[in-house]
């Protein structure tokens, strides 16, 4: 498999666009420039599926994730722990 060097990948739903950018690290996520670690238990449950299918496509997470949204849904946004 090849090695994913910087990509940018974007979406939109209704009035929300969200981008990823992987670059090579060392499985760090970030939602809305907030580290995963300082998520609630549901978005880190949210964010976790689809590392774990990227782990058993693609093998041990060697990039980073930089996750970004922006639209008006409630369900885009994503509060830090309490």
């Amino acid at each position: 498999m090849e090695k994913i060097e910087n990509m940018t990948i974007s979406g939109k739903r209704k009035t929300a666009v969200a981008k990823l950018r992987v670059k090579p690290g060392s499985g760090k996520v970030f939602f809305n420039h907030v580290p995963s670690s300082e998520l609630s238990l549901f978005h880190k449950l949210a964010i976790s599926e689809p590392l774990k299918i990227y782990e058993q496509i693609l093998g041990h997470i060697k990039n980073d994730f930089y996750v970004n949204v922006h639209g008006e849904e409630n369900h885009l946004k994503f509060r830090q722990q309490d």
